[in-house]
């Protein structure tokens, strides 16, 4: 199953296994750009902003925030499964 996350600036969906694109349209159709999930090294639970999560590359560290904190969990399970 690919995973879909939306935040209130960006959807994000995977596109291809190990490739997380995110788009600035509700029907995903203007991809911004990509996240190589196979390129991440870290999953990390912050704080600010308000759940919040860090994925983490060696060139970009990439700022995620979930609605509620069980949105969250879920979305770093799902992450970490295909990291």
């Amino acid at each position: 199953a690919f995973l879909i996350i939306i935040t209130h600036n960006l959807k994000f969906k995977e596109t291809e296994p190990g490739k997380l694109g995110y788009f600035e349209d509700q029907d995903f159709k203007k991809m911004k750009g990509t996240i190589d999930l196979t390129a991440v090294t870290q999953i990390s639970i912050v704080t600010s902003p308000l759940f919040g999560f860090l994925l983490v590359t060696p060139n970009r560290t990439y700022v995620l925030r979930a609605n509620t904190h069980a949105e969250r969990m879920e979305w770093v399970t799902q992450l970490s499964s295909r990291c």
